[in-house]
């Protein structure tokens, strides 16, 4: 037991020997170590300090070494990548648009040609050849223009015969026939001329109408009415309308101040019976068998000089071509 004893006493000196020897040598192991990681850190130092030599005395600074790059990372590009997805997206839509099912080609049959279709201009029936024609020769046309010009100028007929026209006035009168319109100019000027022509010439009158049938004229007694002489006074009586020449009026106002008890429903235009029985003999002359199956005859006078022609004749809308000259009272004229 004692020899144990003493066998794990200087067994422990021992090994506490070794494990302190182990820490110095360490502990120099550590401070060599620690010298040479410091002394680049002097030299450094002693790096900064300005050296003066003999030759120059200029101040030379040494800046520490830059600092080591770190490699960039690239960062992804999102925008780009949608944009290459959308214009890939569209592009594919236009893809899909575009296309269109190849539709197959339609085989165009070739007829042949039957034998002798186009016998007219086959070899065998050359075409004929024109003939020559000769040059248009340029015909003189001026002396047919003078001729027609001379047939197309028509000169008023001149009406000779009443029986046809007393006729006709006879059956106007009855209420029979067409109904006739013949107009005056439009100019006041004209139309005072050719009421001094109608009242020399033809004598025509201007009378006052009233409720009753009754006519009065500038020449008859106060308030006495006209007695028509059917004989030699027409019937066919024409009531004034529009604007009047100043001599008519002047002729109503005598009639007014001459029979100032009557109130005139109208004033009219009496003609002579010779005068309508010629104005419908020169209408019957130029219209024909159309006078009679016409409802509606117009016309309208003009002066020639001291002759009153009737011109622009139509019926039921029809224009005839072809004028006359009333019949007047040489005499008086």
């Amino acid at each position: 037991m004692i020899d144990k004893h003493c066998f794990y006493k200087y067994g422990s000196v021992a090994l506490s020997c070794l494990f302190f020897l182990m820490l110095i040598v360490a502990m120099k192991l550590e401070e060599s170590e620690q010298s040479k990681t410091k002394q680049p850190l002097k030299i450094f130092k002693n790096q900064n300090v300005s050296v003066r030599t003999k030759q120059n005395t200029t101040r030379v600074i040494f800046l520490p070494p830059p600092p080591l790059e770190t490699p960039k990372v690239k960062t992804p590009n999102i925008q780009s990548s949608a944009t290459t997805f959308r214009q890939q997206f569209n592009n594919d839509i236009k893809q899909v648009k575009t296309f269109k099912p190849k539709q197959p080609q339609k085989v165009r049959k070739v007829l042949k040609p039957k034998v002798g279709y186009n016998s007219k201009y086959s070899q065998a029936n050359p075409l004929k050849r024109l003939k020559k024609t000769n040059p248009i020769q340029i015909k003189n046309y001026e002396g047919q223009k003078k001729k027609r010009t001379i047939r197309e100028i028509k000169l008023p007929i001149k009406v000779n015969r009443l029986e046809k026209g007393r006729v006709l006035l006879k059956k106007l009168e009855y209420g029979k026939g067409p109904q006739v319109e013949v107009s005056w100019p439009k100019e006041l000027a004209q139309k005072q001329v050719l009421y001094s022509v109608f009242t020399k010439c033809f004598g025509m009158k201007t009378a006052g109408l009233n409720s009753s049938n009754q006519l009065f004229v500038k020449s008859s007694g106060g308030n006495r009415a006209l007695t028509l002489n059917m004989d030699t006074t027409s019937g066919f009586i024409r009531e004034i309308h529009g604007d009047i020449s100043r001599g008519e009026r002047g002729e109503i106002t005598q009639i007014e101040q001459k029979h100032p008890y009557q109130t005139f429903e109208s004033f009219v235009r009496i003609f002579p019976r010779h005068v309508d029985a010629s104005l419908l003999q020169g209408l019957h002359l130029v219209l024909g068998d159309v006078f009679s199956k016409a409802k509606q005859i117009n016309a309208s006078y003009r002066l020639n000089g001291d002759d009153v022609e009737v011109s622009q004749i139509s019926a039921d809308t029809q224009i005839f071509p072809g004028s006359f000259h009333l019949r007047k009272n040489a005499r008086k004229c």
